[in-house]
């Protein structure tokens, strides 16, 4: 019996049997390209050692030409379109040469530029949008000191100037919708005449306008501008004839008002109160009067103003 146990296991090792036509033996040749039924498992296992050994050995020399390296050369995207750590940056528009490290460092170049900007912004690449010369602030805008804007509108004065000038119209407009009128001569023993050209509708010299006591009536508006609102005839020297009086104010003498009136009845008030809507006075000015008269020789008017100023 132990004979025969000692023969099977020899016959286990040799190339009989299902151990060899299925395993096959150790001289079994490597197998090549695709599998089939007819290959021992010897055959395919020399296969893939093989194409192992293949795949270790291009590993193990990767600079070979089998695998190129990817990292640090001239591999199609790390080297001819990513660059290399010292590629240059890139300046100006994009185009079909520069690489992707170019653009990179094109592009930390300009954040830096704008964050050395950001943060010093009173340089010259942001000019700073607070309290400089900033095209709109100052040369459109204007600044807190711009003076108000006079007269019609135009192409060289700033928002400010034209903000002052709305404002301080809307403020003479209310102030001549509700104000408090004072009168000149400013007491009942005070008188105020006009006295016309000798001629014949020929107007009189501009004559500064004062009362019996040689007070002015400019001293009213010697500390602020104001306005003239009427001037009451309270009586006229002559009989039944025309008068025509003008205001004005300043060396050019601007127009305030001009009235028109018929005398009555000598000592009786002729066509009584005539208001005035003319421009305001400015502080200091001097206010004068001419006189007319359809009548030749010596004729005059007595008048009491109404007045106030701006506050």
């Amino acid at each position: 019996m132990l004979g025969v146990w000692t023969e099977d296991i020899g016959e286990r090792g040799t190339d009989s049997g299902a151990l060899a036509a299925v395993l096959g033996a150790l001289n079994t040749a490597s197998s090549s390209g695709a599998i089939s039924d007819a290959k021992t498992a010897m055959a395919y296992l020399k296969q893939v050692v093989t194409r192992m050994e293949e795949v270790v050995i291009d590993v193990t020399g990767i600079n070979g030409s089998s695998i190129p390296a990817m990292v640090g050369t001239a591999n199609a995207f790390t080297a001819a379109d990513g660059g290399v750590l010292a590629t240059a940056a890139a300046t100006g528009a994009v185009g079909t040469g520069t690489t992707a490290m170019g653009y990179l460092k094109q592009a930390v170049t300009r954040l830096e530029e704008i964050i050395i900007d950001v943060t010093g912004i009173n340089g010259s690449a942001i000019p700073a949008m607070v309290g400089t010369n900033l095209a709109l602030t100052a040369l459109v805008g204007g600044a807190l000191a711009t003076a108000a804007h006079t007269g019609a509108v135009d192409t060289a004065t700033t928002i400010m100037g034209y903000i002052k000038q709305i404002i301080a119209n809307s403020e003479n407009v209310s102030q001549l919708a509700t104000h408090i009128t004072e009168i000149f001569p400013s007491v009942t023993n005070l008188t105020c005449t006009l006295t016309a050209h000798a001629n014949a509708n020929e107007w009189s010299a501009y004559t500064e306008i004062a009362d019996s006591a040689a007070t002015k009536l400019s001293a009213s508006f010697s500390a602020c501008d104001g306005h003239i609102t009427a001037m009451v005839t309270e009586s006229a020297d002559t009989d039944d004839t025309t008068y025509m009086v003008e205001v004005s104010y300043g060396a050019s003498h601007d127009v305030i008002s001009e009235w028109r009136l018929v005398s009555g009845t000598s000592k009786v008030s002729s066509t009584g109160q005539s208001s005035a809507r003319g421009a305001h006075i400015p502080t200091g000015e001097n206010i004068y009067s001419r006189v007319m008269c359809e009548t030749a020789g010596s004729k005059t008017l007595t008048v009491h103003f109404r007045h106030f100023c701006h506050v």
